[in-house]
């Protein structure tokens, strides 16, 4: 017999949470969905967060009101953080570069972008691209890591990842969508700002870039800057583009298909995942916002 295991996914939009449970059995299950207002200020806060922040009771006293307002037990969580005060991208490389080689020079990399923070302030993470002469790199302050760990301790829930949340995005597309593990197709995040973009081929992320611009009105222009900057790099055409994050108008989801010229489709994170509790009609017909937390919370290793 299969034990089960319950695993929450955090994410967060300016002011709110989205909150996903996963039971990962013979198949992962959703069981609840739920999101609040909070007064954190997780995007501009972010690099001066740390384990004894005065804000981890705000975002303790959140979590557990959605917690025991749904009635959600978990063994796990993790957090998806959004992409204001973390660093994210790619940058060129040497082949010959490789595990803590690579790192260090990330390391040195990351330092010309904060002169005058020691680089050893961040967690990093760098992961060769398949061209090998990029690789993608996502550097996120101790601090910030250390407030979500004293988070968890006080919810008595082991953290099991902290990720960026366009990139737990893309394990929910690929449960729900066959095209973006056996082809090539584009992942917009939508938020305030911008654009976090993302080409997949094959299920592997082969290149991602943040195109700034306001919410909504230029995210079909910004989505067709992301295009011509793929077209640059002579990079895979993709069939299509999905949309997540921010809830789009009807209008701008057309206007995005008309200026980029290629099939756009707002993600459904429950289009192929079983869900077994109750779920809020309103979340299941704009459940785009809540990709990010039902990818983390899909994650199990």
């Amino acid at each position: 017999m299969i034990k089960s295991f319950r695993h929450l996914g955090v994410s967060f939009c300016r002011n709110r949470i989205q909150l996903a449970s996963i039971t990962h059995g013979k198949v992962p299950a959703l069981g609840a969905l739920s999101e609040c207002e909070t007064s954190l200020e997780n995007s501009q806060a972010g690099i001066h967060l740390s384990g004894n922040h005065p804000q981890i009771q705000t975002l303790v006293k959140d979590l557990s009101t959605l917690i025991e307002r749904n009635k959600i037990r978990g063994d796990a969580i993790s957090f998806g953080l959004p992409r204001e005060p973390v660093f994210v991208g790619i940058l060129p490389v040497e082949s010959s570069l490789q595990g803590p080689t690579l790192k260090e020079h990330m390391r040195w990399e990351l330092g010309q972008y904060y002169p005058g923070v020691a680089s050893q302030e961040f967690v990093i993470d760098a992961v060769p691209l398949p061209d090998k002469a990029r690789s993608f790199i996502v550097g996120v302050r101790r601090g910030i890591i250390e407030f979500l760990q004293s988070v968890a301790k006080q919810l008595k829930l082991p953290i099991r990842f902290v990720d960026i949340d366009h990139f737990s995005a893309e394990k929910t597309l690929r449960l729900n969508y066959p095209e973006a593990r056996e082809g090539s197709v584009v992942l917009v995040g939508v938020r305030y700002g911008g654009i976090d973009a993302s080409l997949i081929v094959n299920g592997e992320l082969t290149d991602y870039l943040f195109v700034s611009g306001e919410f909504p009105q230029s995210v079909p222009t910004a989505a067709a800057k992301y295009l011509a900057h793929l077209r640059d790099l002579d990079a895979a055409a993709p069939g299509k583009m999905f949309l997540c994050g921010l809830v789009l108008p009807p209008d701008v989801v057309k206007r995005t298909q008309a200026e980029t010229g290629i099939a756009v489709e707002v993600c459904n994170p429950f289009r192929k995942l079983s869900i077994a509790g109750q779920i809020y009609q309103s979340y299941l017909k704009e459940g785009s916002r809540f990709a990010a937390a039902i990818g983390l919370a899909l994650r199990s290793e």
